[in-house]
């Protein structure tokens, strides 16, 4: 189980996602990925199955993994989201048991004719109903959904643990308050952060206490690759994408980044070495690759990313 949280508005979009894995039914004991980025757009976050391969033994198997190479060459949401639809039930299908729901949120940007980016959110998944209610049973076909929220107004969707009702009314209230005093993403950021804590609490071993928060900022028309910008103890902002690492210990000097994908390259899980208390002087190292089927772009030379 997983808890993937998103929120979009006019100004910001905004996922926060925990980093814990199972494998059987258990929890593993390291930290892994399920965050997505795809060329500045769209944040992408996933439930479900945690690998592709039904051993569940490489970390090449990880979904995360998966989902970079399927959004390889992708050139607008509409076909994010239709690839993600169409080849999730070739190993989906694949998987033991007659309960497999698996489901992909996404929240971002869709370029418009007239030149402009319109928030929007995304469910691709197998086991939701037109309206996003969850069914009793998945289904061998996924379906997509997408919500366009009105002008100047706001909307969050979160897959994986259910929310219980008290939790999920004190969230949405405490999002509208926010939303009627005009706050930032960092506020947001911390409202959905001490849900997954208070989460993490009573659902001990399907949700994590690490986390990763992406936001996104309305972009450039045209998809473009874009490199997110993280501080040691920032926070979210308008000025550009960003990410930020909420591990276990706020004064470790190592924290994570999300995938980056966009054309036919990679940047692959990010790691940050801070070398100073304030965190002005850092290094984000990360693997560029391209997709399987182009062998040159198929490196794994580690390229140093400075913060801006």
């Amino acid at each position: 189980m997983t808890l993937v949280m998103s929120y979009i508005c006019d100004r910001f979009a905004l996922q926060v996602s925990d980093r814990r894995l199972s494998r059987g039914g258990s929890p593993l004991p390291d930290e892994y990925n399920k965050a997505v980025v795809w060329c500045a757009h769209a944040l992408v976050g996933y439930t479900g199955f945690a690998f592709v391969d039904r051993r569940q033994r490489s970390p090449q198997d990880q979904v995360d993994e998966w989902i970079v190479e399927t959004l390889f060459r992708r050139k607008n949401i509409r076909e994010v989201m239709q690839a993600l639809e169409q080849e999730a039930p070739t190993w989906v299908n694949a998987m033991p048991g007659p309960w497999r729901p698996q489901a992909f949120s996404l929240v971002g940007w869709a370029p418009q004719p007239d030149a402009t980016v319109r928030p929007f959110a995304g469910l691709v998944s197998n086991f939701h109903g037109e309206r996003g209610e969850i069914r009793a049973t998945s289904t061998e076909e996924f379906s997509r959904r997408v919500v366009f929220p009105p002008p100047g107004q706001w909307f969050m969707s979160q897959v994986g643990e259910p929310l219980l009702p008290s939790e999920l009314r004190a969230v949405k209230g405490g999002l509208r308050r926010l939303d009627a005093q005009g706050a930032g993403p960092d506020r947001v950021a911390d409202l959905l952060m001490a849900v997954l804590a208070l989460v993490s609490s009573r659902a001990a071993g399907r949700v994590g206490t690490t986390a990763m928060v992406s936001c996104l900022p309305p972009p450039e028309i045209e998809p473009v690759e874009a490199v997110l910008l993280t501080e040691r103890r920032g926070r979210p902002t308008l000025h550009h994408p960003s990410f930020f690492y909420r591990g276990p210990d706020p004064d470790s000097v190592t924290a994570f980044g999300p995938h980056l994908v966009c054309g036919e390259n990679a940047w692959s899980e990010p790691s940050v070495e801070y070398f100073n208390e304030s965190g002005s002087d850092m290094r984000v190292s990360a693997t560029l690759r391209g997709p399987k089927d182009k062998a040159e772009g198929r490196g794994t030379a580690q390229t140093n990313m400075p913060n801006a």
